[in-house]
């Protein structure tokens, strides 16, 4: 899923750090020499394109994604 959506190593540092890691984008822009804009730029860019993706595979839901197997999560 990732090698579809991340189009090159900022992608996958954001992916990875930002998103995933909840790093504050200022110690990104400056581990990487990357503008501040980027990351949050990168971001947004990242979940429209996860979210085209999912949706051409059907899931539009948390409920899609998870499957209707009738597990209520709090």
């Amino acid at each position: 899923m990732l090698a579809d959506v991340c189009k090159d190593w900022k992608d996958s540092v954001i992916v990875n750090e930002y998103i995933i890691g909840n790093q504050n984008a200022k110690v990104i822009c400056a581990k990487y020499e990357i503008s501040e804009d980027l990351v949050y730029q990168r971001a947004r860019r990242l979940k429209v394109r996860l979210l085209k993706w999912l949706e051409e595979r059907g899931i539009t839901s948390a409920e899609s994604l998870l499957g209707a197997s009738g597990v209520k999560r709090k």
